[in-house]
């Protein structure tokens, strides 16, 4: 990444892609998980875009988040301040019912519409950071 010299990478996954990429990102906070810290500012900033769909990392109250769930994943970030500096270009998808990124959801098939559902939103936000980066 180090080598990116204009803003323009996307990071755009689903499921344990995007809790690994958040991980990345935000530094691993999640119970049961080694710790690990985030990425310092001159890394997230060579970032145009981050998109997460079901992410089990997904903790409730973050300014990113998207969708009608109001509960935690099943990996929830006990420092969701580790996202500070990529909280403004990432957009977190997580619908009620989905059993990862809302513990104790019971509804698969919430958890596998998300791009049918928010596809062109997500495009649309992607499309917008770049113009912004």
């Amino acid at each position: 990444m180090a080598d990116i010299v204009n803003p323009g990478l996307f990071v755009w996954v689903f499921y344990l892609g995007a809790h690994i990429a958040a991980d990345v990102m935000c530094g691993v906070s999640s119970v049961g998980f080694p710790a690990t810290k985030p990425q310092p500012l001159n890394i997230t900033n060579k970032v145009a875009a981050i998109v997460l769909m079901g992410d089990p990392s997904t903790t409730k109250g973050q300014a990113f988040h998207v969708g009608s769930s109001k509960g935690d994943g099943i990996f929830s970030r006990q420092k969701p301040n580790g996202c500070r500096y990529v909280s403004g270009k990432t957009m977190s998808f997580c619908d009620a019912g989905d059993p990862f990124c809302e513990a104790g959801g019971h509804d698969l098939s919430t958890h596998m519409r998300y791009v049918s559902a928010y596809g062109q939103t997500a495009t649309d936000f992607a499309v917008s950071m770049f113009h912004l980066a």
